[in-house]
């Protein structure tokens, strides 16, 4: 059945996530849009899709696909991340060819993509280390904003990567026509990533800033993400400089002790809208600024990525209550065994200390739809929002609470939906 065609999902549960979970109920769905949603269906038409949850698309805010085909993360638990990104700079390296030219990641990032419908995600942010302007970037029915990655320190290499950012944006119409034009594809958005404090330069990060508000496109950048990253704002000094040494990239010039992360947000909440990735560290004092800019503002949490590098305890309740949207990434396989946002979502509510599973799926749904911008058609379910739609198979079972089936270790997402049809299908239902 095509997505211009009426059809109805009948299921034990719907997540509209913006309302009550409704019991046995039915989604109806026409024109790639959701048209209703009811608590029983009449519709001798409908399918009944059995002991199953339907919830919005899920959407991965933070992800690295050209890692996608490892088979286990790089380095070990626990490590430093200096030293971390010395195997992701070994590992780049091994990837290119005689002639030092990188081999674009088009496999990777096609096996991310599909990976990724297979777990019910319809939506991403990603970071693209390569322009894709001799291949383009693989066609997915998944809705992808791509965050063109910006590294410069010395002063040429903060011009070359300025010049590469307008290109980017530029070209960026004609690169990817609207869906309309390419049916298998799902949208493709603008967005600019000065990567982090260790790898941009103050002047070229003030620059991008202008860039992005000039086009109105988002910024997503890696911020507060290690005791690392803030020793080297603070004094200039310590295994940041001294990795980034190692590898010919340091330029101690470009680096003004008594620096925090609070100096790059005061450029980076003027954007037209901002993801903060990570964000592991941020304090009081920069949670309050982030505040204040919340309506475009969002801090995307990778769960697995960041008990991976055995950071302190996230502080999501600060963010939470600050009426920050918090997102949750995947953030990539070089940290993570899977791009499965589901598990993600299961891993943080195991947690000692966590947020309630209704805050976790708004985590993974509402709040990652408004860090991409996209919350005016996904995110949840409702009448004229886009019938993007992952289905979740759940344990044969009572519960009090339908979220405790949800995010029970047997559920498991077995079919995705985006605008209608049917994309992805685990057929033992």
């Amino acid at each position: 059945m095509d997505a211009f065609s009426p059809q109805t999902l009948a299921a034990r549960f719907l997540f509209p996530v913006n309302g009550s979970v409704i019991e046995r109920g039915a989604i109806t769905m026409q024109g790639g849009k959701i048209t209703s949603l009811d608590r029983k269906t009449t519709n001798a038409d409908a399918q009944d899709l059995g002991n199953v949850a339907i919830l919005p698309g899920l959407i991965n805010a933070h992800t690295h696909l050209e890692f996608s085909s490892l088979a286990a993360p790089l380095g070990a638990p626990g490590m430093p991340l200096p030293e971390w990104i010395e195997h992701v700079v070994c590992w780049r390296r091994a990837l290119t060819n005689e002639s030092a030219t990188p081999v674009p990641p088009d496999h990777a990032v096609r096996q991310g993509l599909c990976e990724s419908l297979r777990y019910g995600i319809t939506a991403l942010g990603e970071i693209c280390t390569t322009d894709w302007a001799t291949t383009a970037f693989p066609e997915s029915p998944a809705s992808c904003t791509l965050f063109r990655e910006q590294i410069g320190l010395s002063p040429e290499r903060c011009q070359d990567s300025l010049s590469s950012a307008r290109q980017w944006i530029a070209e960026f119409p004609t690169r990817w026509p609207p869906q309309s034009q390419r049916p298998t594809t799902g949208t493709r958005h603008a967005g600019l990533s000065p990567h982090a404090p260790y790898t941009v330069a103050i002047d070229l990060l003030e620059s991008l800033c202008d860039l992005a508000r000039k086009s109105n496109n988002p910024v997503a950048m890696h911020l507060a993400e290690s005791p690392e990253e803030l020793e080297l704002l603070r004094t200039g000094g310590g295994d940041f400089a001294a990795m980034l040494d190692r590898l010919g990239a340091w330029d101690p010039g470009t680096t003004r002790p008594g620096r925090s992360p609070y100096d790059y947000l005061l450029r980076l909440v003027n954007t037209p809208r901002l993801l903060v990735i990570h964000g592991n560290y941020l304090n009081q004092r920069e949670l309050d600024l982030l505040a204040q800019h919340r309506d475009h503002t969002s801090i995307i949490y990778c769960p697995r990525t960041h008990a991976f590098f055995q950071h302190t305890s996230y502080p999501w309740d600060a963010v939470l209550t600050r009426g920050i949207p918090l997102a949750l990434g995947t953030d990539s396989r070089a940290s993570n065994p899977d791009l499965n946002l589901l598990a993600e979502m299961r891993f943080l509510l195991g947690r000692l200390s966590s947020p309630s599973p209704q805050q976790v799926l708004k985590m993974g749904t509402s709040h990652g739809a408004r860090a991409l911008g996209r919350h005016h058609d996904m995110g949840i379910l409702q009448p004229g929002m886009l019938a993007n739609l992952a289905v979740v198979r759940l344990p044969d079972r009572t519960a009090k609470d339908p979220h405790e089936l949800l995010f029970d270790p047997e559920s498991k997402i077995i079919r995705s939906y985006v605008h209608g049809s049917l994309v992805y299908a685990e057929e033992n239902i």
